[in-house]
């Protein structure tokens, strides 16, 4: 027994890149019967390469990911390579063993039960701004009396729409082009039905066209007429029933429709399969690759051109973070899968690079199989892993108990939330400030879930994490029934620290912050020495200073003095609001060194030592006495 595989044809895009060519994938399990009686089974894995060339490709070839086994998706890192797996079942009909014609496994495109779905995008150059709402959808398993397609637009604006449904004749060309009735029960909607025959097998297209100029075609071209040859595996060579092809240097040239099937036989007897080519590397997207991808979470894909992400079926939002409800889907979750119970047996096809998959809470060959217990979403690719009680459902992940969110309900509903903080806090040089930063939330916020930044990047964390040199940890943080409280001292403060900081809180319910302006305030001093105003023996009037450095507002005058001749300490005396001190009980005929000091309001508000001024207390005078007359006898001498 021999496999083949064969690129059947190659993509061409012309025009601008206003054209998005949105060319849906099937995911490629096919189960049908051989006309000569042989019942096989051919599972594709396709693991894609978004290197836009060979020359870019520069990490080794690394294996795909087992959980893929059963879903074409694009590969998120790429290393350049893609593997297809063809099963061969063992069972056969009557036991009637295959004959060498009818071993041999070639083309890509589709058989019995699946369809190469294509969906196409035109639309004017003018007002094309974001990835197209388009979604197709097909019962694939069906017969052929039953067999469905339905394209649907979920864009807002419906002024002249046209959607039409097609199916390719060029790469397996039929005698006369099927004949596709098409019914349209509103206008953001198309469906084709009415198939006999061989007309359900092959490539279909949904072309969506709003406008009238400026549009773009894509054409798909057949390279060589038997197309291009890769690779050839014999029966000896498969394990596990499964044939592997890995193409090393992946690039957009190797795009395209490719076939596997038994040599000697019809393509419509093989399995047809297309491979998207991602242009742009993991989470990066633009014409020149150079901007970053959002986070696209529950199986979602970033759009290599225009940066969003393109959501599987079942979910919506701008990161696919709202699961729809079941039997739903669609960019707003607004579609419906009408009678079909919950999407079953339904293939749904996006814009590329997702391609196509089963519904959310759906896999298997024909999309009719339940997910098993812990996984969901399309194809059931996703593991639910669901933390703190929170139940897993395939159709939407992980349902969270009450007080609980997030992908795995790690987050608390109890959003932390920072308490009244004054939005001006003002400070004064070299002082030691210690702010409080409190804060609510479930679970209450710890030690290390507080900072304080300044928005230049210069933080102060608790004792856990690392700082910066210069700046000083979280003294300590109380934790009480409804509140923490976060307490950080700045030794020294200088002019580095002036500027905007904010106060940030993270714990596992979310985050909140609280900006604040810190203002850094210059202690007074004075300029010029204390000035003398009058003076007797025992008694100097000083006016303390004329002019000062520094931010007022002065809140008190400290003069301080001592005689200058003896070694004595400072004594001082402090006024509040008064142009002029007096001295009392001074030493007459002495010199007394004179300084002031000021402050400002606020913990480090006395400025420095102005400077010093000599005065000098005058000789005693006369002694006048009163004397009583009573009390005194007078005589002359």
């Amino acid at each position: 027994m021999v496999s083949t595989w064969t690129q059947e044809t190659g993509r061409e895009v012309q025009g601008s890149r206003v054209f998005l060519a949105y060319s849906m994938y099937v995911n490629f399990s096919f189960v049908y019967k051989h006309r000569k009686g042989v019942t096989i089974m051919v599972i594709v894995t396709v693991c894609l390469c978004v290197y836009y060339s060979m020359d870019a490709c520069v990490d080794k070839p690394s294996a795909p990911d087992p959980e893929q086994v059963d879903r074409i998706v694009p590969v998120g890192n790429l290393q350049c390579w893609q593997t297809y797996t063809c099963n061969k079942s063992s069972a056969r009909e009557n036991n009637q063993p295959p004959s060498s014609s009818s071993e041999q496994i070639g083309d890509i495109m589709q058989q019995d039960n699946k369809s190469l779905v294509d969906i196409e995008q035109q639309s004017e150059e003018s007002t094309l701004d974001a990835v197209m709402d388009l979604t197709m959808t097909s019962n694939l398993a069906s017969p052929t009396k039953q067999f469905l397609l339905s394209c649907k637009s979920g864009e807002r604006n419906t002024d002249g729409l046209e959607l039409n449904i097609k199916k390719d004749n060029s790469i397996v060309i039929l005698p006369k082009a099927p004949d596709i009735t098409l019914h349209r029960p509103r206008p953001t909607e198309v469906e084709a039905s009415g198939f006999s025959g061989l007309d359900h097998r092959g490539i279909f297209y949904c072309h969506s066209k709003q406008g009238s100029s400026h549009h773009t075609t894509v054409t798909l071209i057949s390279n060589y007429n038997k197309g291009n040859y890769y690779y050839m595996t014999h029966s000896g060579d498969f394990e596990d029933h499964k044939a592997v092809l890995t193409m090393n240097n992946l690039d957009q040239s190797k795009a395209g429709i490719y076939s596997a099937s038994y040599l000697g036989d019809s393509p419509l007897f093989g399995a047809w399969m297309r491979l998207i080519v991602r242009a742009c590397p993991k989470n990066k997207w633009g014409t020149d690759c150079d901007k970053e991808c959002p986070e696209c979470l529950n199986g979602g894909i970033c759009h290599d051109r225009e940066g969003d992400c393109v959501c599987p079926p079942g979910f919506m939002g701008m990161r696919c973070e709202t699961a729809c409800r079941e039997g739903m889907f669609g960019r707003n979750c607004k579609e419906s899968c009408k009678a079909e119970s919950s999407c079953q047996g339904l293939t749904v096809c996006l814009v590329d690079p997702y391609g196509c998959s089963c519904a959310s809470g759906w896999h298997g060959d024909h999309c009719n199989k339940p997910c098993p217990e812990g996984k969901y979403g399309a194809d059931c690719l996703l593991r639910c892993n669901c933390t703190n009680k929170g139940k897993c459902s395939r159709f939407s992940g992980c349902l969270c108990p009450t007080g609980w969110r997030g992908q795995t309900c790690e987050k608390s509903d109890g959003v932390p939330h920072i308490l009244d903080m004054a939005s001006n806090l003002e400070w004064n040089l070299n002082s030691s400030p210690k702010i409080l930063c409190s804060a609510t939330g479930h679970p209450l916020p710890s030690h290390s879930s507080i900072e304080l930044r300044k928005l230049d990047s210069t933080v102060l964390k608790s004792p856990e994490s690392p700082l910066i040199p210069y700046l000083q940890q979280a003294s300590r943080t109380t934790m009480e029934s409804n509140k923490s409280t976060a307490q950080f001292e700045i030794p020294h403060l200088t002019t580095d620290y002036e500027g905007l900081w904010e106060c940030r809180v993270s714990t596992n319910g979310g985050q909140d912050s609280r900006k604040f302006s810190l203002t850094v305030k210059e202690p007074p001093c004075p300029t010029t020495a204390p000035k003398l105003i009058e003076k007797s023996s025992k008694q100097l009037t000083v006016k303390p200073m004329e002019n000062y450095r520094g931010d007022g507002p002065i809140v008190s005058t400290k003069l301080l003095y001592k005689p200058m001749e003896i070694e004595d300490s400072w004594t001082s005396i402090t006024v509040y609001g008064s142009d002029l001190i007096t001295l009392l009980n001074l030493k007459p005929m002495t010199k007394y060194q004179v300084r002031v000091q000021l402050t400002r309001p606020g913990d480090g508000g006395e400025g420095p030592l102005g400077p010093e001024a000599v005065m000098e207390t005058d000789c005693p005078g006369v002694l006048t006495v009163t004397l009583r007359e009573r009390n005194v006898g007078l005589r002359r001498a």
